[in-house]
């Protein structure tokens, strides 16, 4: 990370969380969301149909900031989300990332070096063309 903790590309990610292992062999995406965040919950379908099509090949992270385990499962259950969420409850992971908005991706290659940091919601096509590079 730079000297102002900023997450930039050329950054290799590390396992910072007791709660993230990052496998060896896939590329990550690493999305930061939350149930209030207006942005967040437009692009949850969109990250629901990226992960139904490339989970085999990228390990995603769906990390939410603050909240608790019951309330998060109860709205992403409503929404018909099922991704792999890590329940951030003291945004200690946010604060590690040093994530300042929400939403924010970050996309790494298989040696967790980061290729692309995604400041604000996209859309799937979007998503899609940047997972793309990062398996060719």
């Amino acid at each position: 990370m730079s000297n102002n903790g900023m997450l930039k590309v050329g950054d290799r990610l590390y396992n910072m969380s007791p709660k993230i292992t990052f496998n060896d062999d896939n590329p990550v995406l690493i999305n930061f969301f939350a149930t209030w965040c207006g942005p967040c919950v437009q692009e949850l379908p969109d990250m629901q149909h990226l992960y139904n099509t490339y989970k085999d090949k990228v390990q995603f992270v769906f990390i939410h900031c603050g909240g608790n385990e019951n309330d998060v499962t109860t709205f992403l259950k409503q929404k018909n989300i099922s991704l792999p969420v890590v329940i951030d409850d003291d945004n200690s992971i946010r604060q590690q990332f040093n994530v300042l908005s929400i939403p924010f991706t970050i996309i790494t290659d298989c040696d967790k070096i980061v290729k692309k940091t995604i400041v604000g919601a996209r859309s799937y096509e979007d998503y899609e063309q940047e997972v793309k590079t990062i398996l060719i």
